[in-house]
């Protein structure tokens, strides 16, 4: 396998989005799954990443995920199953440009799958998800899945959002008050008639909570905005609010 990976290196073979936390697959939401993909298509870009959790060193071709979730997610479990007799491993980190294994897993041999559970992501992070042959001729299709065992109606109360705008018609003064039920990364933006944003009063991760906004009537330079019709969106990972108002001179 070494040798692959030293002919993609000589030639510049593009691979497929998973080669590394630069392009890795994108996760677009629990619950996910992903069979149709082989180690052998990518060549070993994390050497001894997984040493950093309490593992050996992995050697063999590994293919990267990435999942941002836009609120907490408590008990996920992630898992990879390899199809075949070699030895898989799985690992996480959150720094792409200086990786460090948040945890891992290589419990088990050959043909037999890994599993990391009672995991909590936490809003706004990037995790990246490693699936990776433990020596350099461990390689072959695997599944990956994430997962959480959250019911959808605890999924639900821990997205609700409430917003509030006073007063609805305004001169260039306007309170903005939100609240949100769950730990949740947050954008609070004002959107002129044509749907653009102008204005980006809140963006980041914010606790389960009241808050209060201050809008002065300007865009993001500074500048004042004309009279017209203007919305102001609170968009959490699966949840909005909006509220119109009529910005007067």
């Amino acid at each position: 396998m070494k040798y692959v990976a030293l002919i993609a290196i000589i030639f510049g073979f593009v691979f497929a989005e998973g080669e590394n936390c630069s392009d890795p697959i994108v996760v677009p939401g629990l619950n996910f799954s992903d069979c149709v993909r082989s180690t052998g298509d990518y060549v070993n870009d994390y050497d001894v990443l997984a040493t950093d959790a309490g593992l050996t060193a992995q050697y063999g071709p590994d293919v990267v995920y990435s999942f941002t979730p836009g609120t907490d997610i408590p008990d996920v479990a992630v898992t990879a199953v390899p199809i075949g007799s070699w030895d898989i491993s799985l690992y996480i980190f959150t720094d792409c440009a200086s990786p460090v294994a948040l945890t891992g897993v290589d419990e088990h041999g050959a043909g037999a799958p890994e599993a990391l559970t009672g995991l909590t992501l936490s809003a706004g992070v990037t995790y990246y998800f490693v699936v990776d042959g433990e020596t350099e001729d461990d390689s072959g299709h695997y599944c990956f899945n994430i997962s959480s065992s959250v019911s959808a109606e605890e999924k639900e109360a821990s997205l609700r959002t409430s917003l509030s705008v006073s007063p609805t018609f305004t001169s260039g003064n306007t309170d903005i008050e939100f609240s949100i039920s769950g730990n949740s990364y947050v954008n609070l933006v004002v959107y002129n008639a044509l749907g653009q944003p102008v204005r980006t009063l809140k963006a980041g991760n914010l606790s389960a909570g009241t808050y209060s906004v201050a809008w002065n009537g300007l865009d993001n330079h500074g500048a004042l905005l004309p009279p017209g019709v203007y919305f102001v969106k609170l968009s959490t990972g699966s949840a909005e609010s909006v509220k119109k108002l009529v910005l007067i001179r």
